[in-house]
């Protein structure tokens, strides 16, 4: 360390600074800062649950059980067959929206409960439309499906002119495609619409409670 400063005082030992200019002698050793402290990060907002469709895989399982319950029930042979075809759908529908909410914690509203019974409704077309289609094939094994539609249409004793030209009809491969293509679009129509009706009952019931 010099004893006389740049301007030409003398600097008495071990100053630090210049008593005249005030220049520093040492170099001054620079003390880092330290780093801040970073806290844990900021949590990631969790995501929404996905609503009643197809995309929700617990609405999927859910809607999937309802139908096969529903289906199951069908096998079930009881007087006034079709009044029992509408109970069962309807309720399948209602359960799936139950079985939703029971499942989840939170409650649908109308048009979420209608999602639920769509969802089921569309299992609910599947299975019956397998079970169809396993039924006719058993009896394509026995027996000519024409006749098979044929004695159907006579056994809801219907006569006149208007079911002997559908009995012609039925004899022609279109006639018989015509008859399965419009069973289907019914069937999906029917199987579809009554499960979304108990959808929307259910949630109207469960949102009272």
């Amino acid at each position: 360390m010099s004893e006389i400063c740049t301007c030409g005082a003398v600097l008495p030992p071990e100053a630090r600074f210049c008593h005249k200019c005030g220049k520093p002698q040492v170099e001054l050793q620079q003390i880092d800062e330290p780093a801040p402290v970073q806290g844990p990060p900021d949590p990631i907002p969790a995501a929404p649950p996905p609503g009643s469709n197809f995309r929700n895989p617990v609405a999927v399982r859910i809607g999937l059980f309802a139908a096969a319950a529903g289906t199951a029930l069908g096998l079930v042979q009881l007087p006034l067959m079709m009044f029992w075809t509408f109970v069962r759908l309807a309720a399948a529908g209602f359960l799936a929206v139950y079985l939703y909410q029971r499942r989840t914690g939170s409650a649908l509203s109308s048009r979420e409960g209608a999602r639920m019974g769509w969802i089921t409704g569309v299992f609910s077309f599947v299975f019956t439309t397998v079970l169809t289609t396993i039924a006719l094939v058993s009896v394509a094994v026995t027996k000519d499906l024409g006749a098979f539609f044929q004695e159907q249409f006579r056994s809801q004793a219907i006569q006149g002119p208007a079911l002997e030209e559908a009995l012609r009809f039925l004899e022609t491969p279109a006639g018989l495609g015509v008859i399965v293509f419009l069973s289907l679009c019914f069937g999906f129509l029917f199987f579809a619409s009554l499960p979304i009706l108990g959808g929307v009952v259910g949630a109207k019931v469960l949102e009272r409670d």
